[in-house]
């Protein structure tokens, strides 16, 4: 009898962390599938059109290419242009976190004043990223809006 009682409650126990694994499996699968569906969005050409604590109006400091950045899920790439020299690397992205402190490719054309350089400063402290109206994206570092994009 103690035998069966035993073993009544080790099938219960069993069974009732089976439901609980399967009910977390279903909402982890869930979330996932929901921030799958938002990154797809980042997909694309991105135009910038503002830079926080710029020094001088963002017209002056970009006054011939606009720099702009494209993104490639698919192959979990990203490249662009500076205003000045072209860029590329490896996507760091997971659900709304990103990064683009991993090595990247770039050309080294002589850029006259300091836009390339404070537009690729700008672009390692960024550590998330948020659209809006799929079409308007937003890069920030913590709370900190840094860059913002239109798609192009």
């Amino acid at each position: 009898m103690v035998v069966l009682v035993a073993m009544g409650s080790l099938f219960m126990i069993a069974c009732n962390n089976n439901t609980q694994t399967a009910e977390a499996d279903k909402t982890a699968s869930g979330s996932s599938a929901v921030a799958m569906q938002d990154s797809t969005k980042l997909n694309g050409n991105w135009q910038l059109n503002h830079m926080a604590d710029m020094a001088v109006p963002f017209d002056s400091l970009f006054t011939g290419k606009i720099p702009a950045i494209n993104f490639d899920l698919a192959a979990r790439r990203f490249s662009g242009n500076t205003g000045c020299n072209n860029f590329s690397g490896e996507i760091d992205m997971s659900g709304s976190t990103i990064s683009f402190l991993k090595p990247m490719i770039m050309t080294k054309m002589f850029c006259q004043g300091n836009a390339e350089q404070y537009f690729t400063q700008n672009l390692q402290k960024i550590n998330s990223w948020a659209i809006s109206n799929d079409t308007i994206l937003v890069f920030k570092a913590g709370s900190d809006e840094i860059m913002r994009f239109s798609k192009r």
